[in-house]
């Protein structure tokens, strides 16, 4: 029965602190040593599976000592524990490269029957923030609201999307079936020239539009236009910066 009651609470504690921004987890080891044994393995298991079940990330790995051996070799045991711990994670795929990574060397922080906690490796896991969906961002905009079509590319040049826009493309027009009050127009963008002698923000956004007329939402529910050069969210100073503005965006008009 106890072994029952265990493994629900290990369900529950890997599942059910999804909805927090982050969890501590704390491996523990033999005196003098950092090698990782099959306890300390065990909690680096449930690290993957919470890291995979709620794709969080590492944010911080920091090694403790007891107060046996010199302050100078505590230090560098607290570190190499540290380092331990992340190159186990790192055979399971799970990224450590921005988390932080010391070794806080002795620490009497738990004394008597309690000592050995003092022997230990803090890991903290962070959860992302969850980002709205694009039904969420448009279903509580309010009239007169931009919302970004992330992900939407195309080939250079050219209004032809990119095969990576084609879902985005298909969550829009399941978001139009969804919400059949829902009027928009749709607008775009171009980058890096300060006219846009082909009217190619324009054709982008038809394409968008052509799509959904396909798809079979009424023309009356949607317009669009092209606004070239004219409303730069960056300074493009970099490849990244320049796809921002080249993109295709939604005002809602009626909700």
């Amino acid at each position: 029965m106890k072994t029952i009651t265990f493994i629900f609470v290990l369900i529950a504690t890997i599942i059910g602190v999804s909805a927090q921004e982050s969890k501590k987890f704390v491996v523990y080891f033999n005196p003098t040593l950092y090698a990782i044994d099959s306890k300390a393995a065990s909690m680096l298991d449930l690290v993957v599976q919470f890291c995979e079940i709620n794709k969080a990330k590492i944010a911080s790995i920091i090694g403790f000592c007891d107060s046996i051996g010199t302050i100078e070799e505590n230090q560098i045991l607290s570190e190499r524990r540290a380092a331990a711990v992340k190159s186990v994670l790192a055979t399971q795929n799970i990224s450590c490269d921005s988390a932080i990574i010391a070794g806080k060397g002795e620490t009497i922080e738990f004394n008597g029957i309690q000592f050995y906690q003092n022997r230990r490796v803090e890991i903290v896991a962070s959860i992302p923030p969850q980002k709205p969906s694009l039904e969420e961002k448009i279903t509580s905009a309010k009239i007169g609201d931009l919302i970004v079509l992330e992900n939407i590319s195309f080939y250079n040049n050219l209004e032809i999307p990119l095969p990576q826009s084609i879902p985005v493309m298909e969550e829009l027009y399941t978001i139009m079936l969804n919400n059949p009050k829902l009027e928009i127009a749709i607008e775009g963008h171009i980058c890096c020239q300060p006219v846009d002698f082909d009217n190619l923000s324009e054709m982008r956004a038809k394409t968008v539009y052509d799509f959904l007329i396909k798809k079979g939402i009424a023309p009356n529910r949607m317009s669009y236009k092209g606004f070239g050069h004219n409303r730069p969210l960056t300074q493009e100073r970099t490849e990244e910066e320049k796809q921002m503005n080249r993109r295709v965006e939604v005002r809602v008009v009626k909700n």
